[in-house]
């Protein structure tokens, strides 16, 4: 038998696929080592997740992204590097919620390999990412089951720091709305394409733009496009700041 000769152009091919990984590697190892650096300059405590500024990053990487680099690509190999870069500034974790079976999915596909804890329900999510350093706790949507929302603007209302719905999973938009928040101790910072969470008394109904998610007694829950929020006007608490779900073209 004639042994084949070797195909010296898949080789070629081979040892540059090899050099693009080293230079991928190196590069992944760059950035964790700046991500390092920044997290040492800071005033230590507290958790180093910004989600605004993650917010612009994938906006910006998926408008760049091609027909061989599908947006759910760009989004599972981002995370990962995002949620190594998070830990290398601080500690960084998740607390799930068992409230709702699909949790744990949407928040791995979201934050990557950041380390999950299950907790028993949304209240000990939330208040255990008041409580402990670089905690991010994810809940369900709010609904006739899921009534967080009230114990989340218990705590914003107080005097002490409160945590806030900082993102909408999943990341990109889909039909119907977003089935899981995240709920964290961090900046509110604006994107420029957000939704504002306001809770409010009796008759906040009414008020132009906003939008009823959810009622709890004499509470309302509103949503508001960014740019439409109420400012300082009485009897409104904010409990979220975060940019709106990305469209995948």
């Amino acid at each position: 038998m004639n042994t084949p000769e070797p195909d010296l152009d898949m080789s070629q091919w081979r040892a540059a696929i090899d050099r693009h990984d080293d230079e991928i590697l190196a590069l992944i190892k760059s950035r964790l080592a700046l991500s390092e650096q920044v997290g040492k300059s800071k005033v230590r405590g507290g958790l180093a997740w910004r989600p605004a500024r993650e917010a612009q990053l994938f906006a910006r990487l998926i408008g760049r992204a091609s027909s061989t680099l599908s947006p759910q690509s760009v989004e599972r190999l981002w995370s990962t590097v995002i949620a190594q870069s998070l830990q290398a500034q601080g500690p960084a974790f998740l607390l799930v919620s068992k409230s709702h079976s699909e949790l744990p999915t949407l928040a791995r596909t979201f934050f990557g390999l950041l380390p999950m804890r299950m907790v028993a329900d949304d209240a000990e999510a939330i208040r255990r990412s008041q409580r402990e350093e670089g905690a991010i706790a994810i809940v369900p949507a709010p609904g006739a089951q899921a009534d967080w929302w009230v114990e989340l603007a218990r705590m914003n209302e107080e005097d002490a720091p409160a945590p806030a719905v900082l993102a909408a999973l999943p990341r990109f938009a889909r039909d119907t709305p977003p089935a899981a928040y995240a709920i964290a101790m961090a900046p509110r910072e604006s994107m420029g394409n957000d939704r504002a969470w306001y809770v409010a008394g009796p008759g906040s109904d009414n008020v132009p733009h906003g939008t009823v998610l959810a009622r709890h007694e004499n509470l309302n829950l509103l949503a508001f496009d960014g740019k439409a929020a109420p400012q300082d006007m009485a009897g409104f608490c904010q409990i979220g700041l975060f940019a709106k779900p990305l469209d995948k073209t």
